[in-house]
């Protein structure tokens, strides 16, 4: 049960500063709430809601805390001993999902693109495509072009 007579402290910058610093090294928001002189989640909560300037400060401190995890699967891969395979992989496996959910437009499942035909089997069906289709085709050559 939660001591609800706990003291929580007043925003300060110094305060949030502190709290962007512990997320961008991997703390999470429940182990900083249980810390001395650490607002609840609950409150950083709020304060992310009551203050935009700690709310961006938070975010990035979050995307930061993303990108360690992306690092820590380069490094359990690159000192992983052979019979260590199995587990290594399990961890990544586990830090992929992590990624792919906390920051789906980053690190999500890319839709698959669809083959863009070579220009001269295309210039000789051209003709027989309707208006919808070339405008497709035109899009898929633009973005197989990296517009």
């Amino acid at each position: 049960m939660r001591n609800r007579a706990r003291k929580e402290p007043v925003y300060t910058a110094m305060v949030a500063e502190e709290i962007c610093d512990l997320v961008a090294d991997g703390v999470s928001i429940k182990k900083i709430g249980a810390m001395e002189g650490m607002p609840s989640r609950v409150s950083i909560a709020r304060w992310m809601n009551k203050y935009p300037d700690f709310r961006e400060k938070f975010l990035i401190a979050y995307e930061i805390q993303m990108l360690l995890v992306f690092d820590e699967m380069l490094d359990l891969v690159d000192e992983a001993e052979v019979d260590e395979m199995p587990k290594v992989k399990e961890q990544i496996s586990y830090r992929k999902w992590l990624l792919k959910v906390s920051q789906p437009k980053k690190f999500g499942d890319k839709p698959e693109q669809e083959e863009v035909k070579p220009v001269e089997e295309s210039k000789q069906n051209w003709d027989l495509l309707s208006l919808e289709e070339r405008q497709q085709m035109l899009t898929l050559t633009y973005k197989a072009m990296g517009g």
